[in-house]
């Protein structure tokens, strides 16, 4: 998790947020009591990563990152691991995440080429946040280990967890993850990429949908955001991951932030992501992947900073590199649902960037529906991918569904819980939409010249 440490989300009303307990005893009343607590800061810090060459920063709400310590608590077994990445790229690095109790600090991963002895291990860096509204709740304990100089295109085994002082071992069971191919090496390679968005309140259906992804063997998920309903409650955020265990302790995932978010420290400290994980673009084999927070702290950033950011980004992509361009963010510029419907505001301000550098597909969320619309450039509604934008919602991971008004900027929409899997290679994207049942939905093929 990298962002600014100044940051300040809804609900931290004080630079330090601290834990104190009540004490008594002792004439100052607590440096002698033998049940005061020590005080835990949450301003939030930075840390170089181990072996990486860039900075582990986590927000105000959580701890300073720390290096881990041989030490663990009544239950140091990992859970809700989950992978992502930092600022290396997808083709030689990862990022592990995972969960204890509050107590256990040692942050290691053991890693090996697939198939052979996990010869090689990592340490990383601990943090802790607060569960709660503004420095409130249960103290939540997260490791975070990056590997960076891997092979591109390989499988690799790993395990994470630690060992204690007294040589007791922690450690979860052995799991995979691929590097994305380099495309300069590997030209003609193909990656899969799912998209799925929404699942706020609805956990059974994304239980169920993440079942069905797995099925595909992504190589990416890309998550358009509302992964909760309200931001800062913690117990939705562990549905989620219990809803897709093994999907997400194999598949890397990175998520566009939604406004049930809130910008909440939960959603900044749980997930390894580039730069400030708000706006960030990476390559991924031939995909050039660009993410956008459209419901930031404040607002008047979208139509600056997040903008150039936008325009500057895709102005640099060159199509040889990463022939297809996606963006997603969370609003829908064009939407026929009777909910939201159409973001016109975020469309006059985003739309012009993605005509001038020619984006392919523009995946969002936020409307509990699916839908594809005809290629659109300059609001001018076209027949042919060369045409312009497609623009797909893929708000269906599980919450309660809308309805829908179908708009002439449509090609295809259905009030359903749904998903969608990707397929990129140089010269074709193939798209495939799937009902959360796993019956066929909806599909395209854009075709265009290999450089």
């Amino acid at each position: 998790m990298r962002a600014p440490s100044f940051f300040r989300g809804p609900g931290v009303s004080t630079l330090s947020l601290l834990l104190l307990a009540a004490a008594c005893g002792g004439d100052d009343g607590v440096d002698d009591a033998p049940d005061a607590r020590v005080v835990v800061v949450a301003d939030g810090g930075r840390l170089e990563l181990p072996g990486c060459g860039y900075d582990l920063v986590t927000r105000a709400g959580a701890e300073a990152p720390a290096a881990g310590v041989d030490a663990l608590g009544a239950d140091p077994a990992p859970r809700q691991i989950h992978l992502g990445y930092g600022d290396a790229p997808p083709a030689t690095s990862i990022a592990i995440v995972w969960r204890t109790d509050e107590d256990t600090t040692a942050t290691t991963v053991r890693w090996g080429v697939a198939g052979g002895p996990l010869d090689q291990e990592t340490d990383g860096l601990t943090y802790r946040y607060y569960s709660g509204l503004a420095g409130t709740g249960d103290l939540i304990r997260l490791h975070e280990v990056h590997l960076c100089g891997l092979q591109p295109d390989t499988a690799y085994d790993y395990q994470v967890g630690g060992v204690g002082v007294d040589g007791t071992e922690a450690f979860s069971t052995t799991a995979t993850f691929r590097t994305a191919p380099a495309l300069a090496a590997s030209p003609d390679a193909e990656v899969t990429i799912g998209y799925v968005g929404d699942g706020r309140g609805g956990y059974d259906v994304w239980t169920e949908i993440a079942s069905r992804m797995q099925t595909f063997a992504p190589d990416l998920l890309v998550y358009t955001g509302d992964v909760v309903t309200i931001g800062q409650s913690q117990d939705e955020w562990d549905e989620f991951f219990a809803g897709a265990p093994e999907l997400l302790r194999q598949v890397p995932v990175v998520l566009a932030h939604g406004n049930h978010e809130v910008n909440a420290i939960h959603y900044y400290a749980q997930f390894a992501m580039p730069s400030d994980e708000e706006n960030f673009a990476f390559d991924f084999g031939p995909l050039h992947q660009v993410i956008l927070n459209d419901s930031p702290v404040d607002s008047a950033t979208m139509a600056g900073s997040t903008r150039d950011f936008l325009d500057d980004d895709l102005a640099a992509a060159v199509t040889a590199d990463a022939p297809w361009k996606v963006v997603t963010h969370h609003r829908s510029l064009y939407s026929s649902s009777t909910n939201h419907g159409s973001d016109t505001t975020l469309r006059a301000l985003w739309a012009p960037v993605y005509d001038e550098h020619g984006v392919d597909l523009v995946v969002s969320g936020h409307d509990h529906i699916f839908e594809r619309t005809y290629p659109i450039r300059g609001e001018v509604i076209g027949t042919e991918p060369a045409d312009g934008t497609i623009y797909i919602v893929s708000g269906g991971a599980g919450a309660d569904l809308y309805g829908i008004e179908p708009q002439e900027f449509s090609a295809f929409s259905e009030s359903t819980h749904s998903f969608t899997v990707m397929e990129m290679r140089r010269g074709m994207l193939s798209s495939a939409s799937y009902r959360a049942d796993g019956s066929p939905l909806d599909s395209f093929t854009i075709t265009k010249p290999a450089p």
